[in-house]
Parts: structure tokens; C-alpha cells; sequence
């Protein structure tokens, strides 16, 4: 189960109005960051991993930490995931659409239905991660 106290602080990073949401990566180089990279951000604060490095000529921000499946520029760390208490480096939310309740991935969430921060920390508040 997530870190009750990770989360919370999660939540209110998501809805403080400070950061540009972006999508297809955790960072790009303008700044812009997925709802996944606020939670990276919050583990650089804590000193659980390094701050992310730029990737020179791609564009966008990225940890040190490798995944298998070459996913390191769009999920989370395994530390962090570790850190947080999370099951999963893209967790699944309850969420809802236009058209009814749904269940996705936050990064499904961020990129693909172009969810805002605040609805997916509603979505994060609303599922038991």
C-alpha cells in the first residue's frame, strides 16, 4: 500500500498550480512534466534518487536509474515506485469520464486522456494504491 504521507504530499504537488503538465515523458526540457515526474520530484527532494539529467539533443529530462524495457523516460523509477509503496511503475486509477467510470494508468491518464493534475489527484485520492 502507498506511503499515506507520500501521497498526501503527492496530492497537493499535483494541485499547488506551480508546474506545466506535459506528455509522451516524465520532463522535457521546457519544463513540462507528467504526473508521474511530480512524484520523481518529490524523491529528489527526499534524496531517495538524483535530480534527472537533460538528454542533449532529445528534448527532455531523464533519471539514472534504467528500466529492462527501455521505459526510463516515461515511468517511474523502480526506487521510486519502492519508496512510495507503490505495486506498479504506472499505477492503475479509478477514474471519471465523460461517459461513465473508468479504470487506467496514470500515464494513460496524463497522456492519452489528457486528464489535468487535478483530476488525476482526484483519481489517485479516489483509488486505494
Amino acid at each position: 500500500m502507498m506511503n499515506q504521507e507520500i501521497k498526501a504530499e503527492w496530492l497537493r504537488d499535483l494541485r499547488d498550480g506551480t508546474r506545466t503538465q506535459g506528455t509522451g515523458r516524465l520532463r522535457r526540457a521546457d519544463g513540462r512534466q507528467c504526473c508521474l515526474d511530480v512524484l520523481c520530484e518529490q524523491a529528489v527532494r527526499k534524496g531517495v534518487i538524483d535530480p534527472p539529467t537533460l538528454s542533449v539533443g532529445d528534448g527532455f529530462y531523464e533519471y539514472d536509474e534504467r528500466h529492462t524495457d527501455d521505459t526510463e523516460w516515461i515511468l517511474l523509477p523502480e526506487s521510486v515506485r519502492l519508496w512510495a509503496g507503490l505495486d506498479s511503475i504506472d499505477p492503475i486509477v479509478n477514474y471519471n469520464r465523460k461517459n461513465g467510470s473508468d479504470a487506467g494508468t496514470l500515464s494513460s491518464l496524463n497522456d492519452g486522456e489528457r486528464c489535468s493534475f487535478e483530476q488525476i489527484a482526484t483519481a489517485i485520492e479516489n483509488t486505494e494504491l
